[in-house]
């Protein structure tokens, strides 16, 4: 069995993840990419009512860019959507 914790790197203060499994005599540290602030503004839209489409106008962009934020903020928070994203992106 493989699991994951999250914990932040102690050299680079960054959030890692650290996976460990029973079958293994160690355990592997992977760097989690950091939300740019142009995701962590996203993201803070994503917490409202707001569609992508209110969400692109918003911010003067199309709706492609907004939606192209949205998979590398569900890929950097290993989220499955837009309610998990917001779950795990509680004080970014």
């Amino acid at each position: 069995m493989t699991t994951v914790e999250h914990d932040l790197c102690p050299l680079c203060n960054q959030e890692i993840q650290v996976w460990s499994s029973e079958s293994s005599f160690y355990e592997t540290l992977v760097y989690v990419e950091p939300l740019t602030n142009r995701e962590r503004t996203v993201l803070r839209y994503l917490r409202t009512v707001l569609t992508t489409r209110e969400i692109a106008a918003a911010l003067s962009v199309s709706i492609n860019t907004v939606k192209t934020h949205q998979q590398n903020i569900y890929r950097k928070l290993g989220a499955s959507g837009r309610r998990d994203a917001v779950r795990r992106g509680k004080g970014q």
